[in-house]
């Protein structure tokens, strides 16, 4: 009898501690783990602390009392071990993206230091946590870092000051559109292209044939400047997100656009080409608008880019015939002469 108490004891305890886990407002796991980190992170061991610095960065978005872990994070940047250091900038960059909440403004200072490492993995960290940091007294220092003579260090410096889009800090960029390394000169053209700075177009319709070619598409038609449309054009055949370079050419507003936009009236994005030629505004497009509605109308039917069709043609024309592709047709051949 005694054992059988003695069973039914112990499952009733596991099933309380597993009741416990779940109970609503327990303090998570991680939070659990802080002050553990914290001693690990003073310990006279450098793969406890790089471990420990790792578990970190996993963890911390879970970890609501992350506050305690800047003062040790900032003793880190002073390690002896660069691969210390180097974790101690990003387990910051982490705090602050997950919990912009926490005071992390007695790390920028020594994160500035850390601009000047002799470990470029160190100065790369720094830059970009000083960047999600976002405190206004990193930027010159920032700056200063573009001459950096490590191309990685250079394009975590330009990223960080894209994200303060400060006007003041383009001139400098723009003296990277030549740098020796190409993917410092893409970087520098995205971050100008996001300033709104038109020295990036150039640049920027050289990426069209990049992996960047999405994001540099988007920024062209942000930028406003007709250069871009020829190139954009011949991209569009060949993206896998149209609706990008389509967009770009509405805002444009360029009539080169209008045939390379009809052959779209042939893929998924139809809407969106139909109404990049209502924003281009030209007549030209009235013709294949009216041929697109003979095509798709039915009796019963009619798909629903021709209710955009029509809705372009109105803008176009001043005319409203509806879906009615004949009397469009007899409209529009009464206007050419």
């Amino acid at each position: 009898m005694m054992l059988v108490r003695t069973v039914w004891n112990a499952l009733f305890l596991l099933l309380l501690l597993n009741l416990l886990c779940v109970m609503p407002g327990r303090a998570a796991a991680p939070d659990d783990n802080i002050p553990r980190w914290i001693a690990a992170l003073q310990a006279n061991n450098v793969r406890a602390r790089v471990d420990t610095e790792v578990a970190i960065i996993r963890q911390v978005k879970a970890c609501m009392q992350s506050a305690r872990l800047v003062a040790p994070l900032i003793t880190c940047l002073k390690d002896a071990e660069p691969l210390v250091r180097t974790n101690g900038a990003i387990a910051l960059a982490c705090i602050k993206v997950f919990h912009r909440e926490v005071d992390v403004s007695p790390a920028v200072l020594p994160l500035i230091a850390a601009l000047r490492d002799e470990q470029a993995p160190v100065r790369t960290a720094a830059a970009n946590a000083l960047g999600n940091f976002g405190d206004p007294q990193a930027i010159t220092p920032l700056v200063a870092a573009l001459s950096d003579t490590q191309p990685e260090v250079v394009i975590s410096t330009v990223r960080a000051l894209r994200q303060f889009g400060d006007p003041n800090t383009a001139a400098p960029i723009a003296v990277l559109l030549v740098h020796p390394d190409a993917q410092v000169q893409a970087e520098a053209a995205l971050t100008l292209g996001h300033m709104g700075d038109k020295r990036a177009v150039e640049s920027l319709i050289g990426l069209l044939k990049t992996n960047n070619a999405t994001e540099a598409a988007e920024l062209l038609g942000n930028l406003g400047d007709t250069r871009a449309v020829e190139p954009l054009c011949a991209y569009l055949p060949t993206s896998k997100a149209k609706l990008i370079p389509i967009a770009a050419l509405g805002k444009l507003r360029d009539p080169r656009a209008i045939d390379p936009l009809v052959k779209q009236f042939e893929g998924r994005d139809v809407q969106h080409a139909i109404r990049a030629l209502k924003a281009i505004g030209d007549r030209r497009a009235v013709a294949a608008l009216i041929a697109l509605l003979k095509a798709r109308v039915t009796p019963r039917f009619a798909p629903s880019e021709c209710s955009v069709a029509v809705n372009t043609l109105k803008s176009l024309t001043s005319q409203d015939f509806g879906l009615d592709a004949a009397k469009w047709e007899v409209w529009w051949q009464a206007q050419t002469p």
